[in-house]
Parts: C-alpha cells; sequence; structure tokens
C-alpha cells in the first residue's frame, strides 16, 4: 500500500493524481483523497474542459465519501443523493458520467443499451495517423539519472526552460526523503553518494516554484 501510495505521488500525471485519490478513499483516508483532488487545478493546467470534467469527478468522490461517511453503502442511498448521481451522468463530462451512470444502473434506476457503430474507413485512418504521430512524439525529459541501474553513485542531470526556485528530492519507495537539494539555476548535474544507500527502487522528483515538473525512478543495485 505505501510503495503504491507513493509511486501514484510521485507520478505527474492527471490519471495518477485521480487514482491516488480514488486509492485513498477506498482505503478509509477520505481526507487525503479530498486533498489530492483540490490540488489538481494548481498543479496541471487545465483547460474548459477539463476543469468541468474535473468538477465532475470532484462531486462524484463527494458522494462516495458522504455514503462512507453515514455509513450507508451508495447503492442504498436516499433520493437526494440518487437526483445527484442523475445530474453527474446527465452532465456527460468525462468518466464521472460513466460512474454514475454505473450506480444507476445497479440501483435498476435507468436502462442503458450499448450504441452500435458502424465503421468510418476514413475517420479510421485520420486517427490511425493521429496515433502514429503521437507514437512519434517524444515529451521533454527536465531530468535525468545515470547509470541506471546504479551502485555506488548516481549522476543527477536536470535542465529547465527557465530559473527559478529549484528543489531536487530523492525518495524510497517507502516514502522516505533520501536526499534533498535546492537551486536557482536552470540547469546543473549532481553526482551523489549512495554507498550508504540499501538496494532497491528510488524516485527523483524535481520541482519548481512549488510545482512539480518531473519524477523519475532508478534501481540502486548492490
Amino acid at each position: 500500500m505505501a510503495s503504491l501510495m507513493a509511486l501514484l505521488g510521485s507520478e505527474n500525471s492527471l490519471p495518477a493524481k485521480y487514482l491516488l485519490a480514488f486509492t485513498n478513499l477506498k482505503h478509509g483516508d477520505n481526507e487525503a483523497g479530498e486533498d489530492v483532488l483540490n490540488s489538481i487545478p494548481s498543479q496541471f493546467m487545465l483547460g474548459q474542459g477539463q476543469l468541468a470534467a474535473h468538477q465532475q469527478i470532484t462531486d462524484y468522490y463527494a458522494l462516495l465519501s458522504a455514503s462512507q461517511y453515514d455509513s450507508l453503502c451508495i447503492l442504498q442511498a436516499d433520493s437526494s443523493v440518487v437526483n445527484s448521481v442523475w445530474d453527474i451522468m446527465d452532465a456527460e463530462i468525462g468518466l464521472s458520467s460513466v460512474f454514475a451512470r454505473n450506480i444507476l444502473l445497479a440501483m435498476d434506476e435507468t436502462s442503458y443499451t450499448e450504441p452500435v457503430i458502424l465503421p468510418d474507413l476514413y475517420k479510421s485512418t485520420e486517427a490511425l495517423e493521429a496515433y502514429h504521430k503521437l507514437l512519434e512524439t517524444v515529451p521533454p525529459k527536465y531530468i535525468m539519472v545515470k547509470p541506471n541501474p546504479a551502485k555506488d553513485y548516481i549522476v543527477l542531470e536536470y535542465m529547465l526552460e527557465q530559473e527559478g526556485n529549484i528543489l531536487i528530492e530523492i525518495s524510497n519507495m517507502n516514502g522516505n526523503k533520501m536526499y534533498g537539494h535546492k537551486a536557482l539555476s536552470r540547469r546543473d548535474e549532481i553526482t551523489i553518494d549512495t554507498r550508504s544507500w540499501q538496494p532497491g527502487i528510488y524516485i527523483v522528483t524535481l520541482i519548481q516554484d512549488d510545482k512539480l515538473i518531473e519524477s523519475s525512478k532508478f534501481t540502486l543495485i548492490d
């Protein structure tokens, strides 16, 4: 559990943050999950559609969280909760509408017939071309660790687009911080002695101006 939470917490992506929030909810830490959801708008540049989807997911989370606090199953909810689930489904925004529809189906509050979609060869070709272009697009790397796997030391190199308050941290899979370094320069190369560290997987996080820029993993061996 701890290693999964540490891994999700270090992953700088929207799906990972949403998964972290609902994993906290699943294990009874409702407030921690709520904190994760509330921090998303400040960590990511969300477009108008993404903000609307985020609000729907937050509302859906609140419904599940309230059901847990009331010691009631969401499937045995009262009419006000059912109406809220209907509102989320009817909004048809993001995955939250799908989750809401599944709950209503389980409650026998609605029915659903899977649509039959006939293939459009032209659109399929366009989608395939877009998919291949996406595969060819390499996202920028802001932080690199070498060698990987490593033994006695690592060389940590980072390069950012602009200067700022930079923080580099290394944690083990239990979430314990092993190393911290503050800098102002937008690029640098740091050699770190790891001879006293235990073999295993470690997570490097690069933070600039209190925002997570990127995370990377490396392995220490005997």
